[in-house]
């Protein structure tokens, strides 16, 4: 990161954030979720390089641990990654009602960069999805959660692959009150 010397030959060689950029890689998010949500390993395979990695408030997982965990998750992405042990038990409230797991609403997707330097790519992608369920107390809650994650993906015979999602911040909150934070500053 101290390596003055090369800054001018890495920023003239950064591709600007194009809309395409972003419009592509919201296309990609978007068939590697589809993947996800029907539980179709090989697809979201596909997306993948053989060495990805998730890294989040638990450790890293690989992608057949990401994969397996989706798919229990209902194609979400991120948090409980394959057999590492749980945060423990949620605060006071916050324990899930008996019964169906009520369907999360569709997260909301922007990106807040994406630059891309020959067949690497960064994007720093946030994710934010709020709504509102009956709590064990029978009250509605709303509730809210934001994550923000730097990925890397890499251009392999023309096609980009997911690389690495690394969590950088995580908030999610109950009634307007924040009931966890990971990351941020």
């Amino acid at each position: 990161m101290k390596r003055l010397l090369f800054v001018p030959a890495i920023v003239m060689a950064a591709t600007p954030a194009l809309a395409d950029d972003k419009s592509d890689f919201a296309a990609l998010y978007g068939k590697l979720r589809d993947a996800l949500v029907a539980k179709d390993a090989p697809a979201a395979k596909a997306l993948l390089t053989k060495d990805f990695e998730l890294n989040d408030q638990r450790g890293t997982s690989t992608a057949d641990e990401m994969i397996e965990e989706a798919g229990r998750m209902g194609g979400r992405m991120g948090g409980g990654m394959g057999g590492r042990p749980p945060m423990g038990p949620p605060p006071a409230g916050m324990q899930p009602p008996a019964g169906p797991r009520p369907e999360m609403p569709k997260p909301e997707i922007t990106f807040d960069s994406v630059a891309v330097t020959g067949n690497t790519a960064k994007v720093v992608m946030r994710t934010h999805a709020a709504g509102s369920r009956k709590g064990p107390d029978g009250a509605d809650h709303s509730f809210e959660m934001t994550r923000i994650t730097d990925d890397v993906w890499q251009r392999k015979d023309g096609q980009w692959l997911l690389r690495s999602i690394t969590l950088r911040e995580m908030v999610a909150k109950r009634d307007g009150k924040e009931m966890f934070h990971y990351g941020g500053e």
